[in-house]
């Protein structure tokens, strides 16, 4: 409950913030290391729409021939470890 110049406002929290650039937003994913020389890996728990619950993604960037790229991997288990995540 939030109460705002004397009236009572009563509202759900905010499930998203809006569509992930994966280029653009890399600062707002968690940096969890280096997978091999030219790989680099970030994981963030989000909020996806189409399923409808919070997951787990994964995001791999490598850089190849001067080349960027990424990979994503997501998961239902939002306490499944990164790596983990990775090995599987």
């Amino acid at each position: 409950m939030v109460i705002r110049g004397g009236i009572q406002r009563f509202w759900a929290p905010q499930k998203y913030d809006g569509k992930v650039d994966f280029d653009a937003d890399v600062h707002r994913f968690d940096y969890v290391g280096i997978l091999n020389k030219r790989t680099e890996v970030y994981t963030k728990i989000v909020y996806a729409k189409f399923l409808k619950r919070t997951i787990r993604v994964v995001m791999f960037k490598s850089i190849k021939n001067g080349k960027k790229g990424h990979a994503l991997l997501y998961s239902k288990d939002t306490e499944l470890d990164a790596m983990t995540l990775v090995e599987y």
